[in-house]
């Protein structure tokens, strides 16, 4: 093992390492998993990761040496025996498929999120499928191009990995696929057959070769003409509901499971296509498999109820992800974003997002509402079916009235006050009012010794008035500054400091109203005018501040009742992928 030797960026570090591993074997070395886990320890943080990496050494050692012992690998990582053993399975039933004299070869595909997959060789049979070549890998396996010799046509031949799944599970899978298989729409990539070969699971669906909309935006670098976005949302809308109305419910769209035929559409240059059906609950397991590991993809645009683990997921699943894929693609960006699995979660249990008229001037009211009714966070309150919503995009796209309420001013000013920001925005308020209180009152006791002083009004009153607003400044002021600072730095002590020293003047000001002022007599002494202008600015920016922090106050207990919120999620996703 050579371990100056670099690894290119672009590969995993599960891929490096199995190659790394392979190419020592090649040559000589026959390097252990557990000198790798010693020189990169993380690995040991990932299951799957660590098991393609024992895997790999396996199929190593059955290669290099012509036999292993099982007990030896079970013995040094116990954890994995029963999915060796079911893999071991999936490998020798593969490997019974032949024809012509024709064997399938082991091979990794780099890239995939498991790291060691099975592959078929280019020209091998898979019952009445020929393979021309690998497409691509995912979460839920690998794709080739194939032929199906019978129909002589070519199909994306799709071999996932249910392997290491329940055995309910993997007929509930074959169950869907075989559903989706009887779909048929000019929005749907047509799925033409699923079921088993060997106990290897398959299915085999029209092969698209155009690019999906995950890499139409990549290339992008930029968000679609509004139209464009609305009509092929209104395609898509119009594919899952005729989905819908025959039981068939995705789960898991995304842009990248939208394909983008050649073949015009109306006024779109391309035809969009769903794709993946059948996989969808396949690859929400595998994601909350890998749930510490998996970044972007399908957590994005997944609803709030498949995090929460709460109730059925169903129609309303789906017109929350074609809300999500719309408010992407005229956005340029997904509503909620996050470095991980679990902090896309949190992004998306807490429901803030930022309305996308906001970030796109070219997006409608109507659009927008729209959009934000599709990701509402309850599910009741999304549309009740993708044809509704179709219907709701056409409308908006020809300039009529769409079907649903928008918010009145008051809900909007709620949204707006609930969100996050207002709590910062307390805190700079803060801040700003004390540096404005400390340089007024400095400035005016400066200006009181080159003014005009009545007879009454000795030197000894005069330093008593600086001396009262300096302790002011001390005992009031300065507070409210740091209040403010500790509320910008997200201490909720700052928002309660605030909140103390918001109201003292407010309530000082109202009980003083008809008294002579406390300080600054010299500038102001009986003149009623200024005395009344001063006490009304003092109490209004006061009363105002202290508005602002009793809201802010308000956010973050709603932002707690939240992370609890969150907090449950997390422990139902652990629970349920454990």
């Amino acid at each position: 093992m050579d371990e100056s030797e670099p690894f290119p960026n672009s590969m995993r570090l599960i891929d490096q390492v199995c190659n790394q591993q392979t190419r020592d074997w090649q040559a000589g070395r026959q390097t252990s998993v557990e000198q790798f886990v010693a020189l990169h320890p993380e690995l040991s943080a990932s299951e799957d990761d660590l098991f393609d990496l024992v895997y790999n050494e396996l199929q190593l050692r059955r290669t290099f040496l012509g036999d292993f012992d099982l007990n030896d690998v079970e013995g040094r990582f116990p954890q994995f025996a029963q999915r060796i053993a079911r893999q071991l399975r999936l490998h020798d039933a593969l490997q019974s498929i032949r024809e012509s004299g024709q064997s399938f070869s082991e091979t990794r595909t780099a890239g995939a999120p498991g790291a060691t997959t099975l592959g078929l060789a280019s020209g091998q049979m898979f019952g009445r499928y020929r393979v021309q070549r690998f497409v691509g890998a995912g979460g839920f396996g690998v794709v080739y191009l194939a032929t199906d010799t019978q129909l002589n046509r070519d199909v994306a031949l799709k071999i996932p990995r249910v392997d290491d799944l329940p055995e309910l599970q993997q007929k509930r899978f074959l169950q869907e696929a075989e559903l989706a298989a009887s779909l048929e729409h000019p929005h749907l990539v047509a799925v033409y057959d699923a079921g088993q070969i060997s106990d290897v699971s398959y299915i085999a669906s029209a092969y698209c070769p155009g690019k999906n909309l995950a890499q139409h935006l990549r290339d992008r670098g930029q968000p679609c003409d509004v139209r464009t976005a609305v009509e092929i949302a209104a395609h898509l809308a119009d594919a899952m509901h005729h989905a819908h109305e025959r039981g068939v419910v995705h789960r898991d769209l995304k842009p990248s499971n939208v394909m983008l035929t050649s073949k015009p559409c109306g006024d779109l240059p391309f035809t969009p296509q769903i794709t993946d059906f059948g996989l969808a609950k396949l690859g929400e397991q595998r994601m909350r498999e890998t749930s510490t590991s998996l970044v972007m993809g399908t957590p994005l645009y997944m609803a709030p109820e498949q995090y929460r683990g709460r109730g059925p997921t169903g129609v309303h699943t789906d017109v929350y992800a074609l809300g999500v894929i719309l408010y992407e693609m005229v956005t340029g960006k997904p509503p909620y974003e996050g470095d991980n699995y679990y902090a896309v979660a949190n992004a998306v249990v807490r429901g803030q997002v930022v309305s996308p008229q906001r970030l796109n001037a070219d997006v409608s009211r109507d659009l927008a509402a729209i959009i934000l009714q599709c990701i509402e966070r309850d599910p009741e309150h999304r549309y009740a079916n993708c044809a509704d919503l179709a219907r709701d995009l056409r409308l908006s796209l020809a300039g009529r009235r769409v079907s649903i309420r928008r918010p009145n001013a008051w809900e909007r000013f709620v949204q707006w006050a609930n969100e996050k920001q207002r709590v910062y925005e307390a805190g700079a308020v803060a801040c700003w009012l004390g540096v404005c209180m400390v340089v007024w009152m400095t400035t005016t006791n400066v200006g009181s010794e080159f003014l005009p002083r009545s007879d009454d009004l000795d030197r000894a009153d005069l330093a008593a008035e600086h001396i009262t607003a300096v302790m002011i400044i001390v005992t009031t002021v300065v507070p409210l500054f740091l209040a403010g600072v500790a509320v910008l730095r997200d201490k909720i002590w700052g928002i309660y400091l605030g909140i103390l020293f918001a109201a003292i003047p407010v309530v000082i000001t109202i009980l003083s109203i008809s008294e002579d002022p406390v300080v600054h007599k010299t500038v102001y002494g009986n003149n009623f005018l200024a005395r009344f202008l001063v006490f009304t600015l003092v109490f209004f920016t006061h009363l105002l501040l202290l508005i602002m922090m009793t809201n802010a106050l308000r956010v973050e207990w709603r932002e707690r009742r939240l992370d609890r919120r969150y907090a449950e999620s997390v422990e139902r996703i652990d629970d349920s992928g454990g």
